[in-house]
């Protein structure tokens, strides 16, 4: 399912129109976006959570030359099931 399927499904379970169903999920998925970049997570009861953890920098390798990589430190965003989901998923 993508973001077309989902505003598809939205338009038609709430009876509205597709571009009022398209700015609905644009701004939660804005809304969502800029919480993350300030570094808050994002809870949604029964679905999950969404937040970003930061990689502390270390030392790869590139595996065709064995050659050590410097890999710099970054922020990475992580989603975590709730148990609800989880269990759901896995009936």
């Amino acid at each position: 399912m993508n973001r077309t399927d989902v505003i598809a499904l939205i338009a038609e379970e709430e009876s509205m129109t597709k571009k009022k169903a398209e700015e609905i999920v644009r701004l939660i998925i804005d809304t969502m976006k800029v919480a993350l970049i300030d570094g808050e997570k994002v809870q949604i009861t029964g679905f999950g959570t969404f937040e970003v953890k930061d990689r502390a920098p270390r030392i790869g390798r590139n595996p065709k030359t064995n050659e050590e990589v410097k890999i710099d430190a970054f922020r990475k965003p992580v989603f975590r099931p709730s148990q609800t989901l989880k269990e759901r998923i896995n009936k």
